[in-house]
């Protein structure tokens, strides 16, 4: 039977070769694949067909499918072939242009399944972050790569354990931070689109299958991981809006949690900015009601970051806060004198519509302004000396440059 070629991108490696058995020559060829696709290299589409083609002939994975049928066997491989080319980026274009991608979800069920468990245990503990966001496990043996599919995230035979599901989001990744951290440090770097919906819909299922119907405070204590947790799922639910199939996240459930999540760890700001997105993504679908529920939260939200701030001295901040929380309480009065449209049939748990959480008592716009007002009248003297302080500071800065200039040119002479 053919086997993998034996040149893929490098010199031939030698199957004589007396200090290499033909176990570790097949290693050799899969890594040397591999490094085609390290430091955003992009490998021919030809060397990547002919990769997936003679893959389902390797002997590589004996010891592990064993005695399988041929047929089954071949099948096998031919979806670990492409479970290794979806674990990196241009791997995915490759396979989403010849609409494979969708198949890599199966494949991944189907060999993680045939894995010994203390090996499945290993890839989860050393699972790490791609380059499209992908959750990928690597065999530490052969250096086979499953990037993560849905269904292995689902409830049916061969799905993670709800106790592998919290190894794999909040272990931490080289003993650093937890996986769902690493992940939302990414997205802030990730180039749009880069994200693809399949990457999209893993993350959202895993929080979900996490999370597990439980309410937000019960996700963490650390204020880092919170702020994580909210982070990662508005920008995934901001991604989410714009694909072709939005319909199928559960974008109100993302952005609610996104709030709650950013008010625990006691970012207010942030907070009523997730309560503006909803209302957004309700206002466009012309639920107005929902849509002015989310916009006079994040005004309360917001009165109160403000009113707080001020008093606490932090006068620039609070400024931010208060423009905020007037936009809000002007949106709301908006929406509120609009008609909403007729609710279109609900059904299942991706559409669903989620009740708003209780995060503070409702504070109406008068009485915003009257407490904000009276704040400002009292600290007038405060903020004058402030802004005195500044300048003296600036003076006295500017004067220590000048200073220093004729003592560093004596130096240099």
């Amino acid at each position: 039977m053919p086997h993998i070629p034996e040149t893929i991108g490098q010199k031939p490696l030698s199957f004589d070769a007396p200090d290499q058995s033909l176990r570790a020559n097949r290693i050799d060829l899969l890594k040397s694949f591999t490094r085609l696709f390290k430091d955003d290299g992009c490998p021919e589409d030809k060397v990547i067909d002919d990769f997936m083609r003679d893959f389902e002939h390797t002997k590589l994975l004996n010891e592990v499918l064993g005695d399988m049928p041929e047929a089954k066997r071949k099948e096998v491989l031919r979806g670990a072939a492409r479970c290794h080319v979806a674990s990196f980026g241009r791997g995915r274009d490759f396979l989403a242009v010849r609409n494979q991608l969708h198949l890599v979800g199966q494949d991944c069920v189907t060999l993680f399944g045939t894995l010994p468990a203390s090996l499945r245990q290993t890839m989860l503990a050393h699972a790490y972050v791609g380059d499209r966001g992908q959750i990928v496990l690597e065999s530490p043996d052969v250096g086979l790569s499953i990037p993560l599919g849905r269904t292995l995230l689902g409830n049916g035979d061969g799905a993670l354990t709800t106790h592998e599901v919290r190894e794999l989001l909040m272990f931490p990744e080289n003993a650093c931070h937890w996986r769902l951290e690493i992940f939302s440090a990414k997205l802030r770097h990730f180039s749009e689109g880069a994200l693809d919906a399949e990457s999209c819909h893993v993350w959202v299922d895993l929080i979900d299958r996490y999370i597990d119907g439980k309410p937000i405070v019960e996700f963490s204590e650390d204020k880092g991981v919170l702020e994580a947790l909210a982070y990662t799922l508005k920008k995934l639910a901001e991604r989410a809006s714009v694909l072709e199939r939005r319909e199928e996240f559960p974008i109100s459930r993302m952005l609610t949690n996104s709030a709650e999540a950013y008010f625990l760890a006691q970012d207010h700001p942030a907070c009523g900015a997730a309560l503006l997105t909803l209302a957004t993504f309700y206002a466009r679908k012309l639920e107005s009601d929902l849509a002015a529920g989310a916009s006079t939260l994040a005004a309360s939200v917001l009165a109160r970051d403000a009113l707080q701030r001020w008093e606490d001295g932090r006068y620039g901040s609070a400024i931010g806060s208060y423009g905020m929380a007037m936009g809000a309480y002007t949106g709301s009065g908006v929406l509120q004198g609009i008609r909403s449209a007729p609710l279109a049939p609900r059904s299942g748990v991706v559409d669903e519509i989620v009740p708003l959480p209780t995060l503070v008592e409702h504070t109406s716009q008068s009485d915003f302004e009257a407490a904000w007002d009276g704040r400002w009248e009292t600290t007038k003297g405060v903020r004058s000396q402030s802004v005195l302080d500044l300048r003296v500071l600036e003076i006295e800065r500017r004067f220590a440059k000048l200073t220093a200039k004729p003592s560093e040119s004596n130096t240099s002479n």
